[in-house]
């Protein structure tokens, strides 16, 4: 099915130098790092916020659980699925938005990988115009939260720091503890050249490849975002078009 579409990819040359950029840009910063990969990550491209920093309390644009919902009210039910639908029906109204509940041991699998590979690169099959990258990145601005930016990889070449995310997807983890459930919740901005649709693809990528789902899968995907981490020049955008296919 999406055969002549990875056909389009192998040959486009500038997709390539793109990845090539990002690759590089990525093993610049772990061989500057005098301490392990994981303690110092690469400059994240489209926010200021590092990967590792944790504050106290949300910082300007960071939106507690409490901005949402009523959290004592929502802490009240014991029922984990009742509390699912309560969070889903805040945002039913909400065309441009994504909205789930993940189980916290689910999320804490994620996180670890998070802290570890803040950066990825997804690709995103596109109709009659070949595949499309997009740089994703979590940033924890906060103890009782998690958010992943997805910006496209063009944005980034021509923008870097300054490049604007197109989806935004913050974790929060207030009930993680009391209620073993995540609640996530982010937006998405289509004139930024992406849909709901799209987005959800994005999300469900990255979810698969940091361990939201065991599959036989797990041990190639978490070697893929090993090598991109360290900017290994063997690290195949072909294998990773190839592995997107199984994973939406």
């Amino acid at each position: 099915m999406y055969r002549g579409k990875i056909e389009a990819v192998r040959k486009d040359a500038a997709v390539a130098i793109e990845v090539d950029a990002v690759l590089n840009a990525t093993a610049k910063a772990a061989a500057a790092a005098e301490a392990p990969t994981h303690a110092r990550a690469p400059p994240p491209p489209p926010s200021p916020t590092t990967a590792t920093q944790k504050a106290t309390s949300s910082p300007p644009g960071v939106k507690p659980l409490s901005s949402y919902v009523d959290t004592k009210a929502l802490a009240a039910h014991t029922s984990s699925k009742e509390i699912e639908l309560i969070w889903r029906a805040r945002f039913v109204s909400a065309a441009d938005s994504l909205c789930a509940a993940v189980p916290a041991a689910t999320y804490k699998r994620m996180e670890v990988l998070a802290k570890t590979h803040p950066m990825f690169l997804l690709p995103l099959p596109r109709e009659g115009q070949g595949v499309e990258m997009h740089l994703l990145q979590w940033t924890f601005p906060s103890k009782d939260s998690a958010t992943v930016i997805f910006t496209s990889l063009e944005d980034y070449k021509l923008r870097g720091e300054f490049a604007q995310p197109h989806t935004t997807l913050t974790h929060h983890l207030e009930l993680a503890e009391s209620h073993g459930l995540v609640l996530a919740q982010g937006q998405v901005l289509s004139e930024r050249g992406v849909n709901v649709k799209q987005a959800q693809l994005l999300v469900v990528a990255m979810q698969k490849f940091y361990g939201a789902i065991e599959s036989p899968e797990t041990a190639r995907r978490r070697e893929m975002l090993e090598m991109f981490t360290r900017g290994d020049e063997k690290f195949s955008i072909e294998a990773l078009i190839a592995e997107i296919q199984k994973a939406v």
